[in-house]
């Protein structure tokens, strides 16, 4: 009767023990998944302050304004195994994108590096937190487009490329004029109220190109080799036929 009781105990202990841990993962789950959702893109600011016809290279420099409002710093979370979900902030770059620096308010910590942009792996505090990062992406024609996905939303975007250096088209993306940043003149774009999940499908047109390298690029060398073979060639028989013509006259 002993053994029953011991028995009936020790099963009824791992019972509770499985039920509180699930609900432990639960609640920690949907507490993380709430502290998240009170992390908001205030500002997304994109620069595209260079472009180089010649490498076909835009540099661009992105600053963000986020605001945590949670009253506890939020700790990312990278393990899939809990709770088979990863909760953590990430922001998008166009595939393809190379030299990514950041730089930001964070405590130590720094991103991880993905295909199609970063997360950030410091916790974030309560408040106004600023990043700052820069990157370099080519373009093959005079258009690129960069889809640019915004995970967590933004309450404003705005876009500013050199007067000359393209016109930009993209979802609820309007022009909203010129301003002048150290003597030179910008077109800038501004958009808002972008809900989380949604892509500001941007398509930048008329880009700058350099014609002749363009064409120097083209080339088939091989086309060419073969040129100045068959050039080299008439040129040798004219010379030679030349020299025979004026050696039979003068005999």
């Amino acid at each position: 009767m002993k053994n029953k009781v011991l028995t009936i105990t020790i099963i009824a202990n791992i019972f509770f023990y499985l039920i509180f841990f699930a609900y432990e993962e639960q609640y920690v789950s949907s507490q993380s998944l709430d502290q998240l959702n009170k992390i908001s893109i205030e500002e997304y600011n994109m620069s595209i302050l260079t472009i180089d016809s010649n490498k076909k290279l835009i540099s661009v420099i992105t600053a963000i304004k986020l605001n945590n409002m949670n009253e506890e710093p939020f700790v990312p979370n990278f393990d899939v195994s809990k709770n088979n979900k990863m909760d953590f902030i990430r922001f998008s770059i166009p595939e393809g994108f190379s030299n990514l620096y950041l730089e930001s308010t964070l405590p130590e910590g720094g991103f991880i590096e993905m295909n199609e942009g970063f997360a950030l792996t410091a916790s974030i505090p309560s408040g106004e937190q600023h990043l700052i990062f820069n990157y370099e992406i080519k373009y093959k024609s005079n258009q690129l487009i960069l889809p640019i996905h915004l995970p967590h939303g933004a309450q404003s975007v705005k876009i500013i490329i050199p007067r000359g250096g393209g016109k930009i088209k993209g979802d609820n993306i309007t022009f909203a004029g010129e301003v002048n940043i150290s003597d030179k003149i910008f077109h800038e774009y501004f958009g808002e109220n972008y809900k989380d999940g949604e892509y500001l499908n941007l398509k930048i047109n008329n880009l700058p190109t350099n014609y002749f390298l363009d064409i120097f690029r083209n080339l088939d060398y091989r086309m060419i080799n073969l040129a100045i073979i068959i050039s080299m060639s008439s040129i040798i028989l004219i010379t030679i036929t030349l020299y025979i013509f004026k050696k039979s006259k003068k005999a």
